[in-house]
């Protein structure tokens, strides 16, 4: 869902009109209704905004596919994940040793 549909999803379930939520988030009407087709962008304060607004994550909003990003991110990550990991078991600090084991709980889970 790209992130004018969410808007328009979130102004919906907040029972908002769009004249409504512009005057909350203090622009035009015109340019909420062009956010919410997707033919305007967002400004990083107006995603601030609405993300505080509706009480959701920045991150909600502008996520798409998580599983696509998680996938990215992890391509091509997962041997310089276990060189890490098999450098971090041989030392003796036992906070190393403990990030050691989340780090290795965490590609188990993602790679």
């Amino acid at each position: 869902m790209k992130i004018g549909e969410k808007i328009r999803t979130l102004r919906n379930a907040h029972e908002l009109t769009q004249e409504e939520l512009a005057a909350k988030l203090h622009m035009n009407r015109a340019i909420l209704n062009r956010i919410e087709l997707g033919t305007r962008p967002l400004r990083d304060d107006e995603i601030l905004q609405i993300a505080n607004l509706f009480n959701v994550s920045a991150d909600f909003l502008l996520e798409t596919e998580f599983q696509s990003n998680v996938q990215i991110m992890n391509k091509g990550k997962s041997q310089p994940l276990q060189n890490l990991i098999s450098v971090a078991k041989k030392s003796s600090n036992k906070n190393i040793l403990v990030a050691t084991n989340l780090l290795e709980q965490l590609n188990d889970n993602t790679c």
